[in-house]
């Protein structure tokens, strides 16, 4: 489970210790949260999905439209190409 449990940073399941993202710019470089913004602290619940852009700092991701049910998924991953050193084909 992924939760987010404070703005703009993750935490996995229950733990309150932040994933260690050093790619991440300054938190001032983002911009606010806003109520209308999923932000945290929220809990993702089984089979629903929290969708981030690229540039988590600026995409209009599943932050502003909310979390994408599984059953609302219409392809499937055949490919992973980043990052470069495990680049490989998806088995199903």
């Amino acid at each position: 489970h992924l939760s987010i449990r404070r703005q703009r940073q993750m935490c996995i399941r229950d733990s309150d210790k932040p994933l260690n993202e050093p790619y991440i710019k300054s938190p001032y470089d983002y911009p606010p949260c806003t109520e209308a913004m999923l932000c945290g602290p929220a809990v993702i619940p089984d089979k629903h999905y929290l969708m981030l852009g690229d540039n988590r700092g600026n995409s209009q991701d599943g932050r502003y439209w909310g979390l994408l049910p599984e059953d609302r998924f219409i392809g499937k991953a055949v490919f992973l190409f980043w990052p470069f050193t495990r680049v490989k084909t998806l088995k199903h």
